[in-house]
């Protein structure tokens, strides 16, 4: 007995024809367009992470750790960490404005010299992929200088600010501080920190950043400047 062939096509068969390929585009476009979004979303992570973990786990917030990672990456800093060594100190001040440019000052004992780094990056309003680095000037420092500043954070009680506080607003801007002394390592957050500064307990710390940062002619942070808006 002859096995039947393939049945001729059906009127419904040809009514559904140009639907089923309607829909078999549609289901193509919708896996490729799900390809690409995830292509775009991970080249895109990529971009934002980090390359070094330049803080402790669990010490920031994802977005925070993320954030101040990349611009210290852009800027080129080192990653900073204790050890042992009775010898080592570093000390590094970073200010990110909601708008304006990014700066940091940073000082550290390499052997028995010192060191001080400023850098400042181009606005990063200009939301592009690479920033410049619009100023660079590195200098020595003694080891006076370096007691000092040691000297001057122990008095200022540095060592035994929490990491964050819940005080934030809509502009401003976030100060983020590391500093390494031997085996000590410690890090504070802070937004506008000049903001009702005696009441924060941040009166000293806010007069070592005036200072720093508005070295060498630059104007970047103003202490006197009006309140922030809460």
């Amino acid at each position: 007995m002859r096995a039947p062939g393939p049945h001729a096509p059906t009127r419904d068969d040809a009514r559904f024809a140009p639907q089923l390929r309607v829909a078999a585009f549609v289901l193509a476009a919708l896996v490729l367009g799900l390809l690409l979004l995830t292509g775009a979303l991970w080249l895109e992570s990529r971009r934002l992470t980090p390359p070094r973990d330049y803080f402790p786990e669990g010490v920031l917030e994802p977005a925070d750790r993320m954030r101040f990672g990349r611009l210290l990456a852009e800027m080129g800093e080192p990653v900073l960490a204790a050890s042992g060594d009775d010898g080592q100190f570093a000390l590094r001040m970073l200010y990110d404005p909601s708008w304006g440019d990014p700066l940091a000052v940073r000082y550290q004992a390499t052997g028995g010299q010192g060191l001080r780094r400023q850098i400042v990056l181009d606005d990063p309003a200009d939301d592009r992929a690479d920033r410049r680095i619009a100023v660079v000037r590195e200098s020595a420092v003694s080891a006076d200088e370096l007691s000092a500043l040691k000297q001057r954070l122990e008095q200022q009680g540095f060592w035994a600010l929490p990491p964050g506080e819940e005080v934030f607003g809509k502009d401003g801007y976030l100060l983020l501080v590391e500093a390494v002394d031997g085996d000590r390592y410690q890090l504070l957050v802070r937004w506008t920190p000049d903001s009702q500064a005696a009441e924060r307990g941040l009166g000293g710390l806010v007069a070592l950043m005036s200072e720093e940062f508005n070295r060498d002619g630059m104007r970047v942070f103003v202490e006197d400047m009006d309140e922030p808006s809460p």
